[in-house]
């Protein structure tokens, strides 16, 4: 027996939720679809909240999943306890509010929202991004051939979920080396450096336009030439820039 599945992502706004009502119903009927999935972590603009996720099961989501913006509305903290059909990112550990992942019965199928999992029969394009870098670490071993990206952001629930240890090094960008993840989307510059007087910015700034040039080459798979075409003019203004800066600081001093 064929099951269909539908994944809607992401729904962003009022206006998405309204035409999520309008819409979801008649096109389940019309393409004879038996679980949906609805990514509904920017429903609120940046978060849900728990009206917002009443809205959306209302439309005809069977599941909701969230993301990076999960605690955008923390209002929503609760409510992920209380309701099994919410899902927030599994790598933000045992500590957070919610789960992480879950089976769910179908008529005669169950189905698992688990990442890898469901990734092995897809034959689309896709990448795979996680705040824990454990979890790129484990894709790197365990799915080398999936595209891992490597995020960091400044939610206190993050350190919470990992300890301090591998939150500071996860925001430092320290743990790259372990998990070698194709490209990077942060939050803050590699500051481990910064807090050296005149070097330490100098040498931040050159780490991060490594990780930006490296993450574009790989993300977008371009050869190395193409990478430098794309982004070699602006490196050159910002060295222009730079260079411009450290006159003026030095012509001060003197």
């Amino acid at each position: 027996m064929i099951y269909n599945i539908l994944a809607v992502g992401d729904v962003v706004g009022a206006c998405g939720v309204k035409h999520l009502s309008r819409c979801l119903r008649s096109l389940k009927k019309r393409k004879s679809i038996h679980f949906t999935v609805v990514n509904g972590e920017n429903a609120a603009m940046v978060g849900l909240t728990p009206n917002d996720a009443d809205d959306i099961f209302a439309a005809g989501a069977d599941v909701i999943t969230l993301g990076n913006h999960t605690f955008g509305k923390m209002q929503i903290r609760g409510y992920l306890d209380d309701c099994p059909y919410i899902l927030r990112p599994a790598n933000l550990g045992s500590r957070v509010p919610g789960r992480g992942y879950a089976v769910y019965d179908c008529g005669a199928a169950r189905i698992a929202a688990e990442t890898l999992k469901f990734l092995r029969g897809y034959r689309g394009a896709y990448c795979v991004e996680s705040f824990d870098p454990r979890a790129v670490l484990f894709l790197r071993k365990n799915a080398p051939d999936v595209i891992r990206g490597q995020l960091a952001s400044g939610n206190p629930d993050d350190q919470a979920s990992m300890g301090a240890p591998t939150y500071w090094l996860l925001k430092n960008l320290l743990v790259n080396v372990a998990g070698r993840p194709h490209f990077i989307a942060y939050s803050a510059a590699p500051t481990v450096v910064c807090i050296v007087p005149l070097v330490g910015p100098l040498v931040g700034s050159i780490w991060f336009g490594v990780c930006c040039f490296i993450g574009c080459k790989y993300s977008m798979r371009l050869p190395w030439s193409r990478t430098g075409l794309a982004l070699g003019p602006l490196y050159l203004i910002a060295f222009a820039i730079g260079m411009q800066l450290i006159r003026q600081f030095l012509s001060m001093s003197a």
